[in-house]
């Protein structure tokens, strides 16, 4: 582990904050969450707050996140609906935005021996557990701090499109297509070189074959409920046979996404083709 005097660039999590706290969640929002929509579904009950269905453990986390959380200039937040790559995308983020100090063929490279979720707090589970105080621990610049989009996903994709259209140099809209295409590294404000990007990434996949390194086979995430790291790790298959989306959807349930789709994103400049 590199001093923490000498790191350029952003900490990973668990090694600024390794002693464990009681949680003490707000309990000035109980009245508000009282008088909150609820419903009970299979995964148990769920809480509506501003228009978006909640566990209830994430309710206090989210008000106090909108009322106190104080950022710095250079944070960067990174946004994900659950399912959608979280994992490797703050793996990515990370090794990105530290590979000065920790060069993926380094032996000190985080990544080795973290979990990516012991390097990237979730905000709204710090904020629900009273320990929002251990950002303050994190020195400049700032680990990525991620918030699992729960809000409904038109809403999302459209809210951050309209603020990288009204803040192009703070706001990155990425689309799978266009990664593929062309990996940037300029909003993390550690823009890669010509030709760099694409030798990094390659670097990063091969030193991180993270279903076999043991931080990601041992131990668990999560303050309110645990998740085993492992669980975090599957093998995506996509374009034809088994991950083709006609083995999993009619053609008719295809058309009415696509519908929905084109009506939703309607007018936004903003379409998706298969």
């Amino acid at each position: 582990m590199a001093a923490l005097g000498r790191i350029v660039g952003p900490v990973p999590f668990k090694d600024v904050v390794q002693k464990e706290e009681d949680e003490h969640p707000p309990e000035e929002y109980a009245d508000i969450i009282a008088t909150l929509p609820s419903i009970t579904t299979g995964f148990g009950p769920l809480l509506c707050y501003q228009g978006v269905w909640l566990r209830p453990w994430m309710v206090p986390g989210v008000i106090a996140v909108q009322r106190h959380l104080a950022p710095r200039p250079d944070d960067v937040l990174l946004a994900s609906p659950p399912k959608c790559g979280t994992t490797w995308l703050k793996a990515l983020s990370l090794a990105t935005m530290v590979r000065a100090t920790y060069p993926p063929s380094g032996a000190d490279d985080p990544l080795l021996r973290l979990n990516p979720h012991d390097c990237v707090p979730h905000l709204e589970a710090l904020f629900s557990a009273g320990q929002e105080a251990k950002l303050e621990a994190l020195p400049r610049r700032r680990l990525p701090l991620l918030r699992s989009v729960r809000v409904c996903i038109w809403d999302h994709i459209l809210g951050y499109l309209r603020a990288k259209k009204a803040s192009p140099e703070r706001v990155l809209f990425l689309r799978y297509e266009e990664m593929l295409l062309d990996p940037v590294s300029s909003v993390l404000g550690v823009p890669f070189t010509a030709g760099f990007a694409h030798g990094h990434l390659q670097a990063v996949q091969h030193r991180h074959d993270e279903r076999h390194l043991e931080a990601n086979n041992t131990g668990v995430a999560g303050l309110f409920v645990e998740v085993p790291h492992q669980s975090f790790f599957r093998k995506g298959v996509v374009g034809e046979g088994e991950g083709h989306w006609a083995n999993h959807m009619t053609p008719e349930m295809a058309r009415r996404i696509d519908a929905i789709v084109e009506d939703k994103l309607r007018g936004s400049g903003l379409s998706f083709t298969r």
